[in-house]
């Protein structure tokens, strides 16, 4: 099959949405695809550099870069999306080029809703996604946010808007598959008229990432927590806190380790000393990736508190390494964690949520046998993340969309 693949975001041995740009790109063509990358050129030192140690003859990659006139106008926060913006109307113009060679266009970054894309337009088959973007934080946890909250409703605002976007509306009714990782998105494409929703997961892990073995956890005086997130409001450090607080008022040895850093560092010495929590919490901040995957290794419970999140990478990491997870039952991780492999606590307010987060590491600390099989189901799923098996499926999806044209909406393939 000749594929042509967007990923603005794309670059070898990264995480996030730059790594599943280049694992779906490179894993496509690995399967012997006729692969035809657009990226833009922040990647191309590490994307030449792996294509001239492993030389692969199906992957083709054009770097697309934006008119060099506007790039003094992309400053700040906002200026990342202009550029997103501009360079998505550049890449169509490259993509006319190579049209009569492509029999599907597939849009895998950004995985946003709302940044979208302009390759519909080519008139091929075009498949966009995974992404999210449809999911927005609960008005009842506004507290965390502080100063920010504004931002936060106005971002809300525009996702309740999007329903009224034209361009959304024919991006999605002229894709032949739209792939959402959460089912707020799943609803909002949906209303905006894809005729056909997936459900399927943005991330992935390659095949190096597992443990050689199941990880075995001896025994321990403490149970062990773990947090890892950059530090942002919608992230919800505080909350963790709160659900450790609580949890030792109940008689649990909890100890709290924080891998991350971010605009909220500064809060975080403040914090713990606000929920008394001197002697239980280990503040990490940015540490080298061998020692995320040694945390991973060495804790007993993930602990993952995010207010919005699409479908967070964090939380299939965890998995792999044989951790039960206690999280929210919402957006992002209510869909990627199975019922078998975590406690989900319904999303009512601060004060309830924290203490249901709190009786959930008390369950798993009375009762280490359901942790251990907690631990074992999510490892179970997370080996079916591996991305060798997610571009088989992405195949299966590329026949059953072009041999059928079917309008409808799918369940879920994760």
């Amino acid at each position: 099959m000749r594929l042509l693949v967007s990923a603005y975001a794309c670059e070898p041995n990264k995480g996030s949405e730059s790594g599943n740009g280049w694992n779906w790109a490179h894993g496509l063509a690995k399967r012997g695809h006729e692969v035809y990358l657009l990226t833009r050129p922040h990647g191309r030192d590490a994307i030449n550099n792996e294509l001239s140690a492993r030389p692969m003859s199906t992957l083709h990659v054009t770097y697309v870069d934006v008119p060099r006139w506007s790039k003094r106008y992309f400053r700040g926060q906002s200026g990342v999306y202009a550029h997103y913006f501009l360079w998505q109307r550049t890449a169509l113009d490259v993509a006319k080029r190579l049209q009569p060679h492509l029999d599907l266009v597939h849009h895998v970054t950004w995985g946003s809703l709302h940044a979208g894309s302009h390759l519909w337009k080519l008139g091929l088959p075009f498949v966009f996604g995974p992404v999210g973007g449809g999911q927005v934080a609960p008005p009842a946890f506004r507290e965390f946010f502080g100063n920010g909250w504004g931002k936060e409703w106005l971002r809300t605002l525009l996702t309740r808007f999007l329903i009224f976007s034209r361009f959304h509306r024919r991006m999605l009714s002229n894709s032949i598959l739209v792939l959402a990782t959460n089912e707020e998105t799943v609803m909002m494409a949906n209303r905006l008229g894809a005729p056909r929703v997936n459900f399927f997961l943005d991330t992935g892990l390659p095949e190096g990432f597992y443990p050689p073995e199941s990880p075995v956890r001896q025994p321990s005086a403490e149970l062990r927590v773990l947090w890892i997130g950059r530090l942002y409001p919608r992230k919800a450090l505080p909350l963790a806190f709160m659900a450790i607080e609580r949890a030792v008022a109940m008689g649990v040895p909890a100890h709290l380790t924080v891998v991350g850093d971010g605009p909220l560092g500064l809060k975080v010495p403040t914090w713990i000393r606000h929920y008394s929590l001197e002697g239980r919490v280990d503040w990490w901040g940015q540490v080298p990736w061998r020692r995320v995957r040694d945390a991973y290794a060495s804790h007993d419970v993930f602990l993952f508190t995010s207010l919005r999140d699409s479908c967070p990478a964090q939380l299939l990491e965890a998995m792999a390494f044989g951790l039960p997870i206690i999280t929210l039952s919402h957006q992002g991780a209510r869909g990627l964690v199975p019922n078998q492999a975590g406690l989900k606590v319904p999303v009512t307010n601060p004060d309830q949520v924290a203490e249901e987060l709190a009786k959930g590491l008390h369950l798993l600390w009375k009762e280490p046998r359901k942790a251990e099989l907690m631990g074992r189901a999510g490892l179970e799923f997370a080996r079916q993340q591996a991305w060798p098996l997610r571009i088989v499926r992405m195949e299966r999806l590329y026949e059953s969309v072009l041999g059928s044209c079917s309008v409808g909406s799918s369940g879920p393939d994760a």
